[in-house]
């Protein structure tokens, strides 16, 4: 009998299939190698492959272990870094997939349940994406099945040595990914009597959190925090700038704790038809009849992964690119249904296991198919053309997607080393600045950190009066709050800043815009590339915007209103979805030379997608609404 107070029974035919489980690992490794990711993926993963090629940690809590194993992927020669740490993630994976169909079978004594355990884990397209490029969340998904695995072995079979071995894998798992508490913490209180055996363990498990002052002691650019003081190294490990189990550093609260585990549900209906979600209700419905201490943990853990995880949490659902982002942190609670619901069929499929395994074949096919596919070298070009700038300029940067990649071309491929790209929201942390002052000597920092109004901090201006002699570049726009004089001009996926007082050749500037192509591929909705993709066209754009603000300054020139006219048209004529702004400027430049048909088409286009707080909103239904004059 078990500590949960279940037995464990074995059988001779699932001693049999013991190794099937280790066996779906493996395949899933060759499966995921076969379809890893070609080149830089979007998210954490540029600053990821930065922490790794230069050194330094990554965003807290640091992850650690990830990181030593990124930096042993990335030792060779720089081409093909990017594929070498994707493939950390491929055998991450593959390794969760091996745990939890074991431990599956050592639960239920049915080597075929673990098998299908396996396979709802691989029907989600999401699991396969983040299992063929570089994130933390497949080494995760690793340690919270280690830690699974683990607590079932030490409870067929006790000894010091198996509750040891629990102990360092629930230590692993916490001080990898926060997260993992959810699960962690249940186990730990289920085998709270054996805690003499598994306490020395979770500090042994704990010992990768040592590799953060270690990290910390790289200066680069890259860098986040710093790890090497005590107050230092706890605000990393918690978390504190960004807020324990909080998404982003921001003070809006989320959807909620409903709409989470709405979403969630939604996860579970297009990944994998609600069979983990319907076979985890069947297992709640046994347990309450037959209630012990791991059917009570199990329900902890989704509690407290969906229910918690989703109050705290505060990125908001409605936005695809956050909707994706949220999705990650369902990987984990999808991991315990399908545990949950393979149990539950276990023993019907080891009466037919030749169903058994061709169902798992199906789930696994079904989720690979359905898996993103990326396009060779999209982020990659993406981030040279952020990073074609004159020789010293400084490049003020802002959002994941433009820091992230601009600082994994410059630390694994030495793009533009002589470009001093710096986050401006990271500047609002004295550390960063700190930091920058010792690897970028020749920049010239007028504070102790970026802040329009606290003391000893500078503004926006100050910095880039203290270092006018640079080109100063602002890619993702400039952070609110802080206005800075001159103005910014178009410059391929960036624009410049023109210092006040200094004359300006429109002429020239217009002669030397040249339009970004846009990124080839078609990419999905909230996903990384489709967020280049949407800074590409914007670029695009920009160029109409700076005409029309030229040809008003000069009293409506029909020369400029021409230019400004045809930029606009070909940029809408080029996006699939082109901007609000763009309409309204369009219809702006229409109107102003005449053409009332053309202007009325765009301001239409506009209205139809405007926000509900621009003040202009009644005059321009007005001017639709009036009879041609």
């Amino acid at each position: 009998m078990s500590q949960t107070g279940a037995p464990f029974p074995t059988s001779p035919r699932g001693e049999a299939l013991r190794h099937l489980g280790w066996l779906l690992g493996l395949g899933a490794a060759v499966a995921f190698f076969a379809l890893r990711h070609p080149g830089l993926p979007g998210g954490d993963a540029g600053e990821l492959a930065a922490a790794a090629c230069a050194g330094g940690l990554a965003h807290p809590p640091g992850y650690p272990l990830h990181g030593l194993l990124a930096r042993l992927a990335a030792l060779g020669p720089a081409e093909g870094v990017f594929v070498r740490l994707n493939l950390t993630s491929a055998i991450s994976l593959a390794v969760a997939v091996g745990l939890l169909a074991d431990a599956v079978r050592r639960w239920t004594s049915s080597g075929l349940a673990g098998v299908a355990a396996g396979g709802l884990l691989l029907a989600a397209p999401t699991t396969w994406q983040y299992a063929t490029s570089l994130e933390v969340f497949a080494l995760h998904l690793a340690l919270v099945a280690f830690a699974g695995w683990a607590f079932v072995r030490a409870e067929q079979a006790p000894s010091p040595g198996a509750w040891l071995r629990f102990g360092v894998s629930c230590g692993l798992a916490l001080t990898h990914h926060q997260t993992a508490l959810f699960v962690v913490a249940p186990l730990l209180v289920v085998a709270r009597r054996a805690w003499r055996g598994w306490t020395p363990g979770v500090l042994a498990g704990a010992a990768p959190l040592l590799l953060l002052p270690l990290f910390s002691q790289t200066d680069t650019p890259f860098s986040w925090g710093d790890a090497r003081t005590l107050d230092g190294f706890l605000t990393h490990v918690l978390r504190r700038e960004y807020g324990t189990f909080r998404l982003a550093s921001r003070d809006e609260a989320g959807d909620g704790a409903a709409a989470f585990v709405g979403a969630f549900l939604r996860f579970e209906w297009e990944q994998a038809a609600l069979a983990p979600v319907v076979g985890g209700a069947a297992a709640a419905v046994a347990a309450w009849r037959r209630p012990g201490g791991l059917a009570l943990a199990i329900v902890a853990a989704l509690v407290g992964s969906l229910g918690l995880f989703g109050a705290l949490a505060n990125l908001p659902l409605d936005e695809p690119l956050f909707r994706e982002v949220v999705r990650r942190f369902f990987l984990m609670p999808h991991l315990v249904l399908s545990a949950v619901a393979a149990a539950q069929v276990g023993p019907w499929l080891s009466r037919r296991p030749r169903l058994g395994v061709a169902l798992c074949g199906a789930l696994a096919t079904a989720g690979a198919v359905r898996a993103p596919r990326a396009v060779p070298g999209t982020l990659e070009a993406y981030g040279r053309a952020l990073l074609t700038q004159p020789p010293g300029a400084l490049v003020l940067v802002q959002g994941d997607l433009v820091s992230g990649v601009s600082r994994a071309l410059q630390a694994c491929a030495g793009v533009a080393s002589g470009v001093r790209v710096i986050d401006q929201q990271h500047l609002t942390y004295a550390w960063y600045v700190t930091r920058l002052r010792r690897v970028m000597p020749d920049v010239t920092f007028p504070g102790e950190r970026w802040h329009p109004r606290a003391p000893g901090a500078f503004t926006l201006e100050a910095l880039l009066d203290a270092n006018a002699t640079r080109p100063v570049v602002v890619c993702g726009g400039l952070k609110a709050g802080d206005p800075v004089a001159g103005r910014l001009v178009p410059e391929g996926l960036c624009e410049r800043r023109w210092p006040p007082g200094e004359s300006l050749d429109d002429e020239a500037v217009w002669r030397g815009l040249r339009a970004p192509a846009p990124l080839p591929g078609d990419f999905p909705s909230g996903s990384w590339e489709a967020l280049a993709q949407r800074d590409v066209f914007d670029a695009r754009a920009r160029p109409g915007l700076f005409a029309l603000e030229q040809a008003i300054a000069r009293g409506d020139e029909v020369r400029w209103l021409e230019r400004a006219a045809t930029a606009l048209r070909e940029a809408v004529e080029d996006d699939p979805s082109p901007a609000a702004a763009t309409w309204k400027n369009l219809g702006i430049a229409e109107g102003r030379l005449g053409r009332w048909d053309a202007m009325r088409a765009a301001f239409e286009r506009y209205l139809a997608m405007a926000p509900d707080n621009d003040p202009e909103l009644p005059r321009l239904r007005a001017l639709v609404d009036r009879p041609r004059p």
